[in-house]
């Protein structure tokens, strides 16, 4: 069976041999979705479009780490996006609290207009957003802002056990709440 020219396999076979066309196949395949995915924790537009070009260089980089047995290849750019994301937000030169949207703006038409790149993430903080302030606010720093349950302790001025047994609380209730949704929706 023949690949097609778009198929991901052959985008990483000609990255794999260092064709820059495979790397222009690849950004104007998943370019928007990546944005989209880095604008969704980052405001600011040059440090969003900074990201993002970190994530296309590292998948350029580390395309002999892609492995198709494990998943597609845009779950393994995602897991790219996320940790350079994450790198970026904990990084010392980025200042968390003024480029990034807090779990309180999802009614905020700014914030409506980066969630509307991606609708079951918009789902994920509605439901979040109906959990108690006390385990809401930890699933947002932990979740949406990347913080380590450690950074979410010293940030917040709490006992690190209190946060990892909050945290754990918050993800039980999340399920709960999961489970609820789709019980709902299969009536």
């Amino acid at each position: 069976m023949q690949q097609s020219i778009h198929s991901d396999a052959h985008i990483i076979g000609l990255i794999l041999n260092q064709e820059k066309r495979g790397m222009s196949m690849l950004y104007d395949k998943y370019s928007d979705a990546i944005y989209g995915m880095v604008c969704k924790f980052i405001s600011h537009q040059e440090t969003a479009e900074e990201v993002m070009q970190d994530v296309f260089v590292k998948a350029w980089s580390n395309a002999e780490k892609y492995d198709e047995a494990k998943g597609r290849l845009f779950t393994w750019l995602v897991q790219i996006t996320r940790n350079t994301v994450i790198d970026k937000l904990r990084s010392p030169s980025f200042s968390r609290t003024r480029q990034m949207f807090p779990l309180e703006t999802v009614g905020s038409s700014e914030a409506m207009k980066v969630e509307s790149q991606g609708s079951s993430n918009f789902e994920l903080r509605e439901l979040v957003f109906s959990l108690h302030p006390d385990y809401r606010v930890l699933i947002d720093y932990a979740y949406f802002r990347g913080y380590s349950q450690s950074e979410i302790a010293e940030t917040l001025e709490m006992p690190i056990g209190t946060v990892k047994t909050r945290v754990r609380y918050a993800i039980l209730e999340l399920r709960k709440l999961l489970r609820k949704d789709i019980l709902v929706l299969a009536a």
